[in-house]
Parts: structure tokens; C-alpha cells; sequence
């Protein structure tokens, strides 16, 4: 046998054809927005933290996700060989939350709520220091709490202490020394005795911490012209109770491994003739298959696969993004499946994407898959039940067919199968079950009553003979307490009495307030004291049987408790009694309060207008409904008046769904939806729901100066311990719900403390904005729902302190007053001198002390109005001097008579004018 004839499988093409919606044969997963260097791209590890953020180490550094972007962190202090780029190749979390992360630069410890970073390397002069500083794994054994183990590239092994941070070595990285022979590390696992399997270089090796001895257990060597061991880059211990381990290895494929026996085995397709020629691959990750534990999920060099130990098949897994195949899938390089039951796979260039093997129980059925009689034939108008396992389906175009709940298969029924072409026999729009067992349906023809079997008996005619020419559109149709029938159609409201076959029509008359607001009627419903309602597509109208006249409630801008929107598609009553209307613009609970008809208002939060346009709602219990709606299905929860779409991606099949008309829940709890492309069917208590409260975190904030500038303004990254912050003006908050199954469907809802008596639920709306907050301190309470609407009632508390503009605050008033209080103080002395110097006489004798002094007649003159308080301009003015002869005749004054100021003149001439006396 050829030596590579001993590799798995792996690279063989598929046996078969790939089944493209098969869950077995593909994923459709979510590609990660991992922007930036290729580098980026280039993922080693995925970690959930316990505070619900998504770290993950790629060949660039460390990263965090959210559930809507992925932030690069940079860990300062750390200089990597490889230029700017530090490799991350694996995570721990210890039980303080800190990170513990495995680089090519050392041991990282790091805290992501401040930044710290603690940093371990080699040192040569420390026996208690790392062995080497290219890291490639860390592993904890359960067996031994506290302790980290420390793999390298230079096939080192240590271990530290978490609490104390001491290093012990416990395999050197000496090439040369028969305590080192295992090369680069790639892969630690452990078994319930505490044992370590390492998988490197050098093949599989097992290391006891009780006796730190190292034993090298003999696998196949490679084919290659000089044999070799081969490289173990992947381990995953099996749950059994014989230890079993699957390896995977570097060019030999799928290994499994039995510690008992020390026997082993490749893992490969049965008959070796069938193997095709080309390059082994690498296998880099290895874990249980979600949903189907016995299997294997396998990442490799050239994609991902399955493989079923029992039947030794392995089938390439194609990765789906919206239907279309992703390019990633290639070179995968780590498979992570967090403890929520989502599946990260990290690829070498493409990036991280996820997979969640959540998946909803909805299907879908046609009732003409090939040949139709009609392009409308699959556009499915009204579902009931029909006898113990069937259900009665009316279809605009392929007439009445019964479906058997058992089979999934339909069968037609011919009204007149005397007469195949007529419109009763393909155009239906409703039907109901008479309490003597006859059906009634609204065919193109009119009413038509039939046997049980769905025969024809009876038709009546809706139109006048005025109009027998043409053709009346019936879209639903009530029976009422008295046994009369309600029609509503394209032509008004008509009342049909079967006993004499009379009719009576209700138009809209424009000039008529009280007449029917609208001649198309979409929906008809019997209320209290034989009241009818008739959902047009302008209002809602009440008409009084007995007066033939109408009350229509329309939407009313000015007034809160009018209809949310005029075009009204649908009217249910549920078991509470309550009446729903289903409008073009969101969902209403009628309520009468004394003798005034109210309305209670139930929308989406957001922009998609589809979500609001309400075709129909079914209830499965009490304050829980379906609604059918233009943007997929959605679960209404009453109580607290939340909604969650389903589409596509959760296993509906969308086609026909953004028209989902009508609804209909069996005896046995099972829920039909039909649209314009057949029907969906689910039973609610066999979904699989995400019970995952999701944790939330802020994680931007910024203060604006007019909510104009909210939406164009970026938001500062925020800690997620974030406390205190100062509010000013329009505050504006951004938060995460932790919950990645769908987190573009995860739901918030925030409460000012002391301003709003309830939540206010903003569907996926995940920003805060605060407008015109009082002065003082504030306490925001938010929480999330997952994709499900399963809330965190908990959630998070953000404390915001809004005070005054530094302008208006107690240090700048003070401030002013100081100031103030300085200029007055400098103000008083410059009047005392003047006062002084006014005060002061030119004395008598002045002529003595300027022949004294020696001055000039000039001199004599500036001296003069010196002394009488006279300032250079006005002695300038005085004399008629220029200011520059002013100045220099003072400066001479000063220097004859030995004086510095005006002052000192005024005290000196004093002075001598009492000795000359």
C-alpha cells in the first residue's frame, strides 16, 4: 500500500450530490465585520467572556466583538519580533476575568475594564520565568484549579499560578535535552486524572503533573522519503468512558487514538481504490458535531467537513451566507463552540464567522407544485378544519382542496363537476362550516353552499340586476348570531339572508358622514348586540343593524387613542374577548371606555414600515399571537407588547410570506399561515427558542448640541464598566445586547428613574438619546431581549449627573467676585492719589524752591500743573506743547529736584517750601 494512501479522506470531492438546504451538507453561517490588514483576518482563538463580550486573537492581536462591530485593542508595552503586528494564538480567562493571552511577544495578562497589561517573559537570570516568549496554546485542567499551562513554538512547557502569578518550568525548550523532545506545541488537552496530552511536532506526547514525567506515545511515521513523526495539530478527548482521543494531524489526516490499549487508527474512506490522487491536508481543529455529538466538525487546510465515525462517511460542509456560497472556508484554522451553542470558525484569511444550529421548525407546502390551472392556483384565501385530519384550503385561482395533515398532500374538490370551467370551481376567497355540517364559500360566482362533502347545493348572488354585467370581488364574508351573512367586497358591504336569498348593500356616499367610509371591505366581524364591523381601506366602520348607519373611526393625528392607520386588513377576536384590528400601519386593541371606542396602539419600533403593515393575527395562547405581517412572520407577546420576526434564516421559507393574508390554529395547536405561494405550517412548542437573557453593555456615548447632530455624529468608545458621566444638553447613549444567535434581531428597552413610569421598548433601536434632563444626578435603567424576546429583566444601570456650564458653575462666580473686588481695590487708590494731589497747595514761596532747584521758566510752568494734578495730555493741552517735549521737560524736573514720582515731587516741594519760610 502507497503511504499516502493512509490519509483521510478529507480532500475527496463529495460522494454525491450536495442537498443545498440540507443542515447535514452545508451551513449557513454569519461572516464577522472584521475589517482592516489581512492580518486581522488571520484568527487563532475565539473566547466568550463571562461578561458576555466576544474576544478573539488573530494574527494582527486582540479584538473584541459585540454583536455589531469588532474593535482592535492595542496592549501597550509589548514589542513583538514581527514589526507591528503581535500574534495572539490563545485565551484564558481566569476567575477575576482577566485575560490571559498566549503571544508571539510572551504571556500577556491583561484587564479589559481599565487596559492594564501585566507582561511574561524569558529571562535568563530567573529560573522562575518563561522558558521561551513564542507562545502558541494555553490549557487549564480542571483537575488542578488555578494552575494555566504554557505551550511554545520552541516546544517548551510551564506552568503558572494564577493567585500568585509564580512561573514554574517544567519542559525546557533545549532542542538538545531529552526532557524537550516534542518541538512546537500545537494542541493541549486533558483526562479526569489530570493527565496533559500534548499534540506537536513530534506526535503525541502525555505529560503527569504528579510526577512531571513525559512519555512519547508511538503513532505512524509520515511517507515522506525520511520518515518522520507525525505533527498532531489537533486533539479532542471523547466523552466516553474509554478516553478516547481524535487527533488531527499535519498532512496524515484523521487519527483515533485509544489510551487503554495504546492502539490507534486512521479515520478514512472505506475501500482504499477509491481514494483520487493529491496533497493530504492539514487538520486544525477538531469538536463535536452540534446537534449530533457522536459526529465530528472538522477544520482543515482545505475546508470544513463532517464525519461520522460510525459509517466512516465524511462530507465536505459548503458555508452559506444568504444562500449564495461564501468564499471563506478555505484554510480553516480554529473551530470554537462557545457554551451558548454557537460555532465560531476562524479561518487563516478570510476572517470569523458563526454558526448557530438553532434552527426553526417552519415548512412549507404548495398546493400545485407542477402543472397549476391557474397562475394564482397556489394563492392560498382560507384554511379550516375538514373532519379529524384534514384541513379545508381555499385558493384564488386553483378552487377548494382538502390537505391531509397526516401525508402533507392535497387533493381538489369540484364544486360543479358537471361544469369544470366555471369561476366557483376556481375562484375562492373564504370559507365556514355551518353548524348543520354544510360549507359555505365566496367563489367568483357568489355564495355558494355546499354539501359536506363539497358539493354544490345552493348559490346566491350578490349582485343587483343592475349590476349582473359585473364582476364582484368577495374578500371575506361573516355569519352573525341571527344567521345572516356579511360580505365584505370590492362593491361595499352586502347582507345576504339565506332563508328568502335577499341582499342588502351598504355603499360609501361621500355626501353621507354616516355612510360606509369605503367601498372596498376587507374583513367583517360580528360584535357586542349584533354590531357589525367592517375593515375598509379607509377606516374602521360600526354599523347599527338597526338604523342602517355607520360610525367610522379613522386616524386622527391630534388624537393618541384614534386608529393607528385607516387601511384596515383584518379584525380577530381572542379568547380574552378582546377585538384586534390589523392595519397598514400597526396593530390595535379595540376598547371601549363608557360609551367612547378607544384604541390601544401595538408598533414596531424602527424604520422598516413592512413590520407595522399588519395582514392578520392568529393567537396561540393567552397573550401570545402570530402575526402575519409584510416583513415575515412575527410572535406577538401582548403583555408587554414586543414583537420578533422570523425569517429565512430561522428556517421560514420566505416565499409568499411578505403576503402572509390570513391564519388559521387548529384544535391541536399546530398554526397555518397562507399567502400568495401556499402555506407555512409550525407547531410553536416544537421551535427551539434561544433562552438566552442576553447580558448589555454600554459601549459609546456622546453629548451633541442639537438632536439635528445625533444621527451624523460617532459615538466615544465607552468601557463596559463605565460609571458616572456627565449629561449636557442631547445625551446620547449606545448599548450592546450580549447574545450573537441573531444580534441584529436582539431588542431594548430603557427607563429614566423618575421620569418614565414604564419602559419604553425600542425594538432593535440600541441608542438612547436624552433630551433636556433636569439638573442634577440621573439613573438610566436599560435592558435587552435576545432574538427571541427572552429579556434580561436585571439589565444594566448607567448613572449620568447633568450640572451647569463651567461658565455657570460656583468657582467661576467666585472667581468674578475676586476680580472684582481687585479692580475696586486699585480704582479707590488711584482716586486717593489724585485727591491728594488736588488737595495739595502750590505753596507761596514756589519761586524760591524752583531758584533752588535751578529750573526753567518752562520747567517752572510743567511744575506748576504737576503740582495741581495735571496729567501729561492736559499739560500738553494746557501749553500747547507736543507730548514728547512734556515728557522730557518732567524727566527733568525729576532728575533737578532728586524725586521718582509725582508723588515724591509733591512731598520734596512741600518740603522745601517750609525750610525756605
Amino acid at each position: 500500500m502507497r503511504p499516502n494512501k493512509l490519509s483521510l479522506a478529507l480532500n475527496l470531492l463529495l460522494a454525491g450530490a450536495v442537498c443545498l438546504g440540507a443542515q447535514a451538507d452545508s451551513l449557513a453561517v454569519d461572516p464577522l465585520p472584521v475589517e482592516g490588514s489581512p492580518a486581522q483576518r488571520n484568527i487563532h482563538a475565539v473566547l466568550l467572556a463571562r461578561n458576555g463580550f466576544l474576544w478573539i486573537g488573530s494574527q494582527q492581536g486582540l479584538a473584541r466583538y459585540d454583536g455589531y462591530r469588532v474593535v482592535p485593542f492595542r496592549l501597550e508595552g509589548i514589542k513583538s519580533d514581527q514589526g507591528s503586528e503581535l500574534p495572539v494564538r490563545s485565551l484564558f480567562e481566569d476567575a477575576d476575568g482577566w485575560l490571559w493571552l498566549a503571544t508571539a511577544a510572551g504571556l500577556v495578562r491583561y484587564e479589559p475594564g481599565e487596559g492594564k497589561t501585566e507582561v511574561f517573559r524569558p529571562d535568563a537570570g530567573r529560573p522562575d520565568s518563561l522558558s521561551h516568549d513564542d507562545l502558541t496554546c494555553l490549557h487549564a485542567v480542571p483537575a488542578y484549579p488555578g494552575r494555566l499551562w504554557i505551550g511554545s513554538a520552541g516546544g517548551s512547557l510551564d506552568e503558572i499560578d494564577l493567585a500568585s502569578r509564580r512561573i514554574t518550568r517544567r519542559l525546557a525548550a533545549r532542542p538538545a535535552s531529552p526532557l524537550s523532545p516534542m518541538g512546537r506545541i500545537y494542541a493541549m488537552a486533558s483526562d479526569p486524572t489530570g493527565a496533559l496530552w500534548i499534540g506537536s511536532a513530534n506526535g503525541l506526547f502525555r505529560y503527569l503533573p504528579t510526577d512531571h514525567s513525559l512519555r512519547r506515545h508511538a503513532l505512524p511515521m509520515t511517507g515522506s522519503p525520511v520518515p518522520r513523526p507525525i505533527a498532531i495539530k489537533a486533539i479532542l478527548r471523547h466523552a466516553g468512558d474509554d478516553g478516547t482521543l481524535w487527533l488531527g494531524s499535519a498532512g496524515a489526516g484523521l487519527l483515533r487514538f485509544r489510551p487503554g490499549t495504546g492502539t490507534w487508527q486512521h479515520c478514512r474512506k472505506t475501500g482504499d481504490d477509491d481514494d483520487p490522487p493529491g496533497e493530504d491536508v492539514d487538520i486544525n481543529a477538531i469538536v463535536p458535531f452540534p446537534g449530533a455529538e457522536e459526529d465530528l466538525l472538522i477544520g482543515t487546510d482545505a475546508g470544513l467537513y463532517r464525519f461520522d465515525p460510525g459509517s466512516g462517511g465524511c462530507h465536505r460542509l459548503p458555508l452559506f451566507v444568504d444562500d449564495k456560497v461564501m468564499q471563506v472556508g478555505r484554510g480553516i484554522q480554529t473551530i470554537w463552540r462557545d457554551p451558548r451553542g454557537i460555532v465560531w470558525i476562524g479561518s487563516r484569511s478570510d476572517g470569523l464567522c458563526k454558526w448557530s444550529p438553532l434552527k426553526k421548525k417552519f415548512s412549507h407546502y404548495r398546493p400545485f407544485q407542477g402543472f397549476k390551472p391557474n397562475p394564482l392556483a397556489n394563492w392560498v384565501t382560507s384554511m379550516e378544519e375538514f373532519g379529524d385530519r384534514e384541513l379545508l384550503v381555499t385558493t384564488y385561482g386553483g378552487g377548494v382542496l382538502a390537505f391531509d395533515r397526516s401525508s402533507r398532500a392535497f387533493r381538489r374538490l369540484a364544486l360543479d363537476p358537471g361544469r369544470p370551467g366555471r369561476k366557483l370551481n376556481f375562484f375562492i376567497s373564504d370559507s365556514d362550516t355551518g353548524s348543520d355540517g354544510s360549507l359555505w364559500l365566496a367563489t367568483g360566482e357568489g355564495m355558494a353552499r355546499c354539501s359536506a362533502a363539497g358539493r354544490l347545493q345552493k348559490l346566491y348572488a350578490i349582485s343587483a340586476d343592475r349590476d349582473a354585467a359585473e364582476t364582484i370581488v368577495i374578500f371575506a364574508f361573516a355569519r352573525d348570531s341571527r344567521g345572516l351573512i356579511w360580505i365584505g367586497t370590492d362593491r361595499g358591504l352586502v347582507r345576504l339572508d339565506p332563508g328568502d336569498g335577499s341582499l342588502r348593500r351598504y355603499r360609501h356616499d361621500r355626501l353621507d358622514p354616516r355612510s360606509l367610509s369605503n367601498d372596498r371591505v376587507n374583513t367583517v366581524l360580528e360584535g357586542a348586540f349584533g354590531a357589525i364591523w367592517a375593515g375598509t381601506d379607509d377606516g374602521l366602520n360600526l354599523l347599527d343593524p338597526g338604523t342602517g348607519r355607520f360610525a367610522v373611526y379613522k386616524n386622527d393625528g391630534n388624537d393618541p387613542a384614534s386608529l393607528v392607520g385607516n387601511q384596515v386588513n383584518n379584525l380577530t377576536r381572542d379568547s380574552q374577548g378582546r377585538t384586534w384590528v390589523c392595519t397598514a400601519s400597526g396593530l390595535d386593541m379595540l376598547e371601549r371606555r363608557g360609551e367612547k371606542v378607544v384604541f390601544r396602539h401595538y408598533r414596531v419600533p424602527g424604520g422598516d414600515p413592512g413590520q407595522n403593515l399588519f395582514r392578520v393575527l392568529v393567537e396561540e395562547r393567552r397573550n401570545r399571537f402570530w402575526a402575519g405581517t409584510s416583513a415575515g412572520l412575527a410572535r406577538f407577546d401582548s403583555e408587554n407588547g414586543t414583537f420578533t420576526f422570523y425569517d429565512r434564516r430561522d428556517g421560514v421559507v420566505a416565499d409568499g410570506l411578505s403576503e402572509a393574508f390570513l391564519a388559521f390554529r387548529s384544535r391541536d395547536n399546530e398554526i397555518f399561515f397562507g399567502g400568495r405561494d401556499g402555506i407555512i405550517a409550525f407547531r410553536p412548542d416544537e421551535i427551539v427558542l434561544n433562552h438566552h437573557a442576553p447580558e448589555v453593555a454600554a459601549t459609546g456615548f456622546r453629548v451633541y448640541d442639537s438632536r439635528t447632530e445625533v444621527d451624523a455624529g460617532g459615538l466615544l468608545s465607552m468601557k463596559p464598566q463605565g460609571g458616572g458621566m456627565r449629561g449636557e444638553k442631547v445625551l446620547c447613549l449606545e448599548f450592546a445586547a450580549l447574545d450573537f444567535v441573531r444580534p441584529e434581531k436582539n431588542q431594548y428597552a430603557y427607563r429614566l428613574e423618575g421620569r418614565d413610569p414604564d419602559w419604553i421598548y425600542q425594538g432593535q433601536q440600541r441608542m438612547v438619546v436624552l433630551e433636556k434632563l433636569p439638573l442634577g444626578r440621573h439613573t438610566l435603567h436599560i435592558k435587552a431581549a435576545n432574538n427571541e424576546g427572552v429579556w434580561n429583566e436585571n439589565g444594566e444601570t448607567v448613572p449620568i449627573q447633568v450640572r451647569l456650564p463651567y461658565w455657570e458653575q460656583w468657582r467661576v462666580p467666585i472667581l468674578g467676585a475676586v476680580l472684582l473686588a481687585l479692580l475696586a481695590a486699585i480704582i479707590l487708590w488711584r482716586r486717593r492719589r489724585s485727591r491728594l494731589l488736588r488737595r495739595a497747595a502750590i505753596p507761596d514761596n514756589l519761586d524760591r524752591v524752583v531758584e533752588k532747584f535751578s529750573l526753567s521758566k518752562r520747567e517752572a510752568e510743567i511744575l506748576c500743573l504737576l503740582l495741581a494734578g495735571r496729567s501729561n495730555k492736559e499739560i500738553e493741552d494746557a501749553l500747547f506743547i507736543a507730548m514728547a517735549t512734556v515728557k522730557i521737560h518732567v524727566h527733568n524736573i525729576f532728575r533737578k529736584v532728586q524725586v521718582g514720582s509725582r508723588l515724591q515731587l509733591l512731598l520734596r516741594v512741600q518740603q522745601e517750601a517750609k525750610k525756605t519760610q
